[in-house]
């Protein structure tokens, strides 16, 4: 009888700005119990790993084939699937007009993030006239003084 293959894919950005674009990637495969297993992240040859849960750490943003090979030899099955590796988001923005009480300004996303991102922006006690997701915004405060945007 063939093994079956089923990877279970969970994606786990590093989520501090400072770091690299890794992505760690956990692992999983259905294998009968007691059935060998062969993780090579980079289907170049090398097992990375035997464990049936296995993680690894992509070093960059890209797409990798990884190989799931199980079984015993000459009885083995092996698959082969394209993991993409997305970069971290960015989180930069602009803002555009005089900053005055109770007068509109722009604020515009400037960073690489897409529409199916989520953007949880905080207008330090800002009214948001218009504007939803990735923007752009139009906020105006009540108040004077110094307001910290963040996203």
């Amino acid at each position: 009888m063939r093994p079956s293959l089923l990877f279970l894919l969970v994606f786990l950005p590093l989520a501090a700005p400072a770091q690299s674009p890794t992505t760690i990637v956990c692992f999983g495969d259905s294998t009968p119990a007691g059935q060998p297993v062969a993780w090579d992240f980079l289907n170049n040859g090398t097992t990375n790993s035997t464990a049936t849960n296995p993680t690894y750490t992509f070093a960059a943003a890209g797409t990798y084939p990884v190989k799931l090979t199980i079984g015993t030899a000459p009885c083995t099955a092996d698959t082969i699937i394209n993991v993409v590796v997305l970069p971290l988001p960015t989180s930069p923005f602009t803002v555009t007009g005089p900053v005055c009480v109770g007068q509109p300004v722009t604020v515009t996303y400037t960073g690489n993030g897409t529409g199916a991102d989520t953007y949880n922006w905080n207008f330090n006690g800002g009214t948001v006239i218009s504007g939803s997701g990735a923007g752009p915004y139009q906020i105006s405060w009540p108040t004077a003084g110094t307001k910290n945007i963040t996203l």
